[in-house]
């Protein structure tokens, strides 16, 4: 590891139609594979809708959700995330019944 420079603890993304599958399957493998790693977070372009995977004492990965009006835990962070504050001035992009943008 360079000098000066700390291990991930975590990590996050604002999944986008183009690139959710990645995010969720692709790139969480990646990400399961350092063992520094203890949270990732994903936040929905659609609704306020965050999830959180921690990894817990045994290894684990568990996941959280929290949306409107709630908190949800990250540990790596020693606290919560105000899912409203998060969202706050942002336009969200709709979805239809299907999950297809533009619903």
């Amino acid at each position: 590891m360079s000098e000066g420079k700390l291990p991930p603890t975590l990590s996050g993304a604002v999944l986008s139609d183009s690139t959710e599958r990645w995010d969720r399957v692709g790139k969480f493998r990646h990400y399961r594979a350092l063992e520094s790693l203890r949270d990732y977070v994903l936040v929905s372009q659609h609704d306020r809708h965050i999830e959180v995977y921690s990894r817990d004492a045994a290894g684990r990965w568990v996941m959280s959700e929290a949306g409107e009006g709630e908190y949800i835990a990250v540990s790596s962070l020693g606290g919560s995330i105000d899912v409203d504050r998060v969202y706050r001035g942002i336009a969200l992009s709709p979805t239809d019944m299907t999950g297809r943008p533009g619903g």
